[in-house]
């Protein structure tokens, strides 16, 4: 937005071109989380300051089209009405990348919070046919919405879901799928995952045990499982045998720890 001011005023004609910016909206306010994290009533001040912020750039976006969108700030469910409004956004100027970050410290603050949930709603109002990568960190996304994207969304390369307590059952198949970058992090209530995607070359896991999840990934050579699931994977690394051949990489962290 500095840049933005600096050219408004070099010339009348430069006043509003900014508008028309069809790159990346990096929307990052975890400076501000990391000064007002131990207060929650200045940490308020700040969710609705940054709000604002954002709305006033995407209102005065008159372009048809942005690359990419990324927001990083702690926000839940009580803000939802403009967090749906700024997905909405994505969707109208036909995104090729989107991520929402909405990062919670949860050693931070002793507040019980409800997850962002994600609009499904929006999603039959719009399409997402160039849309390429999907981040969600700290959004409550379910199984059904992720399989109704995977459908959709003929392009989509690479999806990430990090810390969603609505994920729980989720069936990654399609003769059509282009995914080929899967990460899923700290969903704890995960209770099934199938995997059958043949251009998937990477997959990242961490979270509670689910047995194999690959049905048919012929072209996977990365994959990470992390915290309980390596320390699984480790143990019965002969269930997993089957897809040594085929794999370039294969990375376990193993957490352990002493029972008295």
């Amino acid at each position: 937005m500095r840049e933005v001011a600096r050219t408004s005023v070099l010339s009348r004609r430069w006043r509003y071109l900014w508008t028309f910016f069809a790159g990346i909206f990096d929307f990052d306010g975890s400076d501000t989380l990391i000064r007002f994290k131990w207060n929650e009533k200045s940490l308020k001040f700040e969710r609705i300051r940054f709000i604002r912020w954002v709305n006033q750039v995407l209102r005065s976006h008159q372009g048809p089209s942005v690359d990419e969108l990324k927001v990083c700030f702690d926000l839940d469910n009580h803000y939802k009405p403009a967090i749906d409004g700024w997905i909405e956004f994505a969707m109208r100027k036909e995104i090729r990348k989107l991520e929402l970050d909405l990062n919670y410290d949860f050693s931070a603050l002793p507040v019980q919070r409800e997850f962002y949930a994600f609009p499904s709603h929006l999603l039959k109002n719009f399409t997402l046919g160039l849309l390429t990568t999907l981040r969600l960190s700290y959004v409550s996304v379910t199984g059904e919405v992720l399989e109704y994207l995977l459908s959709h969304v003929p392009l989509l390369e690479v999806l990430s879901v990090k810390f969603s307590p609505g994920l729980v059952c989720f069936s990654v198949s399609g003769p059509s799928l282009k995914l080929k970058y899967l990460e899923i992090i700290n969903c704890k209530n995960m209770e099934n995952l199938e995997i059958s995607a043949e251009n998937l070359v990477s997959f990242k896991y961490d979270g509670p045990n689910l047995g194999i999840p690959f049905k048919h990934v012929p072209r996977l050579v990365e994959v990470s499982f992390g915290m309980k699931f390596g320390l699984y994977a480790f143990k019965f690394l002969r269930s997993f045998s089957s897809y040594f051949m085929q794999l370039e990489r294969l990375s376990l962290f193993l957490v352990t720890k002493e029972v008295s």
